[in-house]
This record gives C-alpha cells, sequence and structure tokens, in this order.
C-alpha cells in the first residue's frame, strides 16, 4: 500500500512539474527552410493571441488557461498547427507552405475579376471595420531608434555676449562636442504596456509599464545632444538674466531662463499619460484602413496597377494575394493585399518605396532644411474580432531618414533697463543627421467594456519610466508581449563605433 501511494504522489509531484514548468513557453517559428517565420500567430483559444518577432521567436505565458484548450500557430500562406496545450512545450515548430498558383475562387456561385475584387474592397469597408461599442484594448509598444551625427559645424557671427575669452572656452567646449559625437550611433529602445478605453470620441488610458533600455553613460540621442550644448552656453550667460532666441526670422523664445534649462530632466521618471494616448490614436487613426492618404492603393486604385498572384488559407478561409505597383508618377508604393474572399476584408498588407520612390521636404534656401525619408517598410495586420468586424491588430513600420539643418541662431539679452548695453551671440551652425527607426504596435486583446466601466475608470495624469542600462529578462516577467530580439537582448553599451 504504501508503494501505491508513493508512487501515486511521484506521478503527482510530476504531473504538477510538467505543469508549472510548461506555464512559460518559448520556442521559435520556422519554415520548412528554417528560415524564421516573422508574425506567425500563435492563439490559444479564440480570445488571446500573440505573434513570433522579427526572428520568428516567441514567449507566452500559459497558467491562465488549461491543458486541453485549443492551441493554433498560423501565418499566411502556410499550414496550420492545431493542438491542446498540453502539448505545447518549448521548442521549434515549423510550418508547410500553403500557396496555391492562381484559381478561381467561387463566392456565392460568382467568379470575381480583379476589378470586381478591389471594387469590393472598397465598397465593404464600412461594413467591414466598423464598430460603436466601447472597448478596452491592451497595447505593447516598442520602439527602436538609431541616430548618428554625420556633420556638425558652427561658426560665431558676432558676440558681444561674451567676452573672448569666454568665447575661447565655448569654441573648445563645442569642438570637444563635436569629437565625441560624430560618426558615432546611439541607440535606444523604448516598450509600454496600456489598455485603451474607448467609448466614441471619448478615450483614457491605464499606462500599466514603461521601459527604456538607454546607456545614459554613453547616450548619443539628441536629446541629451541638446543638454550638452546648453550646458555649454550656461557656464558663460548670466544665471539669472532672460534672453530672447531666434532662427532667422523666426522667433524661438522671449524669455529663456538659462538656470530653468538646466533644471530640466533629461531621464524623466514621470511622463504626462496625456501624450502617450494621444501617440497611440494617432497610430489608430493613421493605420486605419479608412485613411485614404495612408493607403492611397486601397482608395485610389486608378493610381496604380494590380496582379492577382493566387491564392492562399488563414483562419480556414480563402485569401486573394494581391500585388501591386505605381501607374501613374504620383503614386509611391509597391507591395501586397491579402484580402478575404468572403467578405473582401484586407486581413494583411505590407508595402515600401517603389524603386526610385521616397519622401522628402527640400526647403534648404528658404529655411535651412531638408529632411529625406528613403525607406518607409510598413507591415499591418487585421484581425476580425467576436462581432465579425475587424479592428486594427499589429503594425510595424520601419524608416530610414536623413536630416540636414543650416540655421542661425541669436541670443538677444532682454535689457533690464535701456542704459543697459545691447548684448548678443549670433551663430550659425551646420548638422546633417541619418537615423533609422522602427515601431512595433501590437494590440494583444480587445475586449466589450460597458459604459459604466468607462466612466468610473480615472486616467492618471502620469505614468512613470523604467530605465534600464542593459536587457533585463525578467522585467516583462508575467505578460504576454513581443519577445526581444537578439539586438535587444545584447543591448549593453548603446554606442557602436
Amino acid at each position: 500500500m504504501i508503494k501505491i501511494i508513493t508512487k501515486l504522489l511521484l506521478a503527482i509531484l510530476s504531473f504538477s512539474f510538467h505543469f508549472i514548468s510548461s506555464q512559460n513557453v518559448e520556442g521559435k517559428i520556422l519554415d520548412q527552410s528554417n528560415f524564421p517565420i516573422s508574425y506567425a500567430t500563435i492563439q490559444i483559444n479564440t480570445d488571446f493571441g500573440i505573434y513570433s518577432n522579427d526572428e520568428g521567436e516567441f514567449n507566452i505565458q500559459t497558467e491562465q488557461f488549461k491543458p486541453t484548450d485549443s492551441v493554433t500557430i498560423s501565418y499566411l500562406g502556410y499550414k496550420t498547427l492545431k493542438f491542446i496545450l498540453k502539448d505545447f512545450t518549448s521548442k521549434d515548430y515549423i510550418l508547410e507552405e500553403d500557396i496555391n498558383e492562381l484559381s478561381e475562387i467561387t463566392v456565392s456561385n460568382k467568379i470575381y475579376s480583379l476589378d470586381e475584387i478591389l471594387k469590393n474592397v472598397k465598397q465593404n469597408i464600412d461594413s467591414n471595420y466598423t464598430s460603436t461599442i466601447p472597448t478596452k484594448k491592451q497595447i505593447f509598444q516598442r520602439h527602436s531608434s538609431s541616430t548618428t551625427y554625420k556633420k556638425f559645424e558652427f561658426e560665431f557671427l558676432k558676440a558681444t555676449l561674451l567676452s573672448k575669452k569666454a568665447l575661447k572656452k565655448v569654441n573648445n567646449s563645442f569642438n570637444d562636442l563635436i569629437i565625441k559625437n560624430i560618426n558615432q550611433t546611439s541607440k535606444y529602445y523604448s516598450e509600454n504596456l496600456a489598455e485603451l478605453l474607448n467609448s466614441g470620441k471619448k478615450k483614457k488610458l491605464n499606462v500599466i509599464k514603461a521601459t527604456k533600455l538607454v546607456n545614459k553613460t554613453n547616450d548619443k540621442s539628441s536629446d541629451k545632444f541638446q543638454k550638452e550644448i546648453m550646458n555649454i552656453m550656461a557656464k558663460h550667460f548670466e544665471k539669472d538674466a532672460t534672453y530672447k532666441v531666434s532662427s532667422g526670422l523666426f522667433p524661438v523664445e522671449d524669455s529663456l531662463k538659462m538656470n530653468d534649462e538646466l533644471n530640466k530632466e533629461l531621464y524623466k521618471e514621470k511622463y504626462n499619460t496625456k501624450n502617450l494616448k494621444n501617440n497611440i490614436n494617432h497610430k489608430l487613426k493613421a493605420f486605419s484602413i479608412k485613411n485614404e492618404e495612408t493607403y492611397d492603393f486601397i482608395h485610389k486604385t486608378k493610381k496604380y496597377n494590380y496582379v492577382l498572384k493566387g491564392t492562399s488559407t488563414y483562419d480556414n478561409e480563402k485569401i486573394y494575394i494581391v500585388e501591386f505597383s505605381p501607374r501613374k508618377s504620383s503614386a509611391k508604393y509597391k507591395g501586397t493585399l491579402y484580402i478575404n474572399s468572403y467578405d473582401f476584408a484586407v486581413v494583411k498588407l505590407k508595402y515600401g518605396y517603389a524603386k526610385g520612390k521616397s519622401f522628402s521636404k527640400n526647403l534648404k534656401f528658404l529655411l535651412g532644411f531638408k529632411f529625406a525619408q528613403s525607406k518607409n517598410n510598413v507591415e499591418v495586420f487585421f484581425n476580425k474580432n467576436n462581432t465579425d468586424s475587424y479592428s486594427l491588430q499589429y503594425i510595424k513600420q520601419e524608416t530610414d531618414t536623413y536630416a540636414f539643418i543650416n540655421r542661425s541662431l541669436k541670443f538677444k539679452k532682454n535689457r533690464k533697463d535701456r542704459k543697459e548695453d545691447k548684448r548678443v551671440l549670433k551663430m550659425e551652425f551646420l548638422l546633417e543627421i541619418d537615423s533609422s527607426n522602427k515601431m512595433e504596435f501590437f494590440v494583444l486583446n480587445e475586449n466589450e467594456i460597458s459604459d459604466t466601466t468607462f466612466n468610473n475608470f480615472k486616467e492618471k495624469k502620469e505614468y512613470k519610466m523604467n530605465y534600464i542600462p542593459k536587457y533585463d529578462s525578467s522585467i516583462w516577467k508575467g505578460y504576454n508581449v513581443l519577445s526581444p530580439v537578439n539586438e535587444i537582448k545584447n543591448y549593453d553599451t548603446g554606442m557602436e563605433n
């Protein structure tokens, strides 16, 4: 009897250990050639899902689910894997390709032409993507930034504000600053998890956690650079005086006080919740399927050429695969639309600048400013919710940008009385910057809420920012968010030569 009880206890302990250890499942989604599949969906039941990251990796906390719950791993153009949670273990998962050659798809006993497909996409946008019920979205954002100062020059045109001795010190300090920053690359990564409560036009935000991965010692960001410039200037300006600042013909500041500038926090612990809420709302509007400026290849089809490349399946539904490219000179993008053949909803799209296309603003001669974006690669996913309406689920945007600034800057001390001498410092500077940015925006889940829930929620004015000098795997423990890529895991110095 004792032996039987012992064996039974060991079996229970073994099962318990297996169950506990499997509460955190991590792995990689690969194709049959062992290449990672970015942004594959790993879904548990019908109400929870997460994506693999750029490198195909995922990490999921499963303690809130039952061993018999269903798990599906899917990606457009590949066969879906299905099993139950107790068989979902930490390992690599291989997806088989499932893209067919161009074939006829019959919907309601009708075969649609390419023109009819595109027409139906536009006509069904309101019915496919409109939801009026109050909701709460849990949103995870990750932003990666890399900045390199390619050139920085300055010249003093007038300096009655400073003595010759002070001016010499300023010159030496500026030269040291230039040497320290030129051709150095600064990187940082920020992440935040928040709940957006939405009721009509009213919105409230609950920030759960916000982090910024930055090495403060080696930080070469524009904010740090500006702070260092102000530190140099402040040493030679009167602390209690105020200054008018202008750039060319444009006023910048009427009463700049150096003491106030020095006291401004570079690495603030508290941030304004309203600003983050506005940032999230801007993304939701900018990448809404109804935005004609963002998606002119959907709304202004005369500007583009289209080709029906084939069909695939996704969530057991047939998908049209349509490629597009510029027809008219005003069209900028090439890419692919993935369209549900049943309701003509765009479930996924990928696009970027076509060859020879870019976005730029050249105001060198008028304002001494030039902005050029040579890369704008975008992936967007839309997901059908419980009300059969589609909503934005995931955005990835990668941009490469060049900025040129050649401006004059004039500091003029505000006189306490008219007898006081006019004191002016005028300088001209030239700055060239290369930057690369990557933004990921993921709606982890979306649930219906009542008006009472919305009205009772009190939005905090500020949220806390956690600064991290190197990657810490425990920072998002207990949360289902996008797994970090190796570049984040290996982040330490924040600077590359």
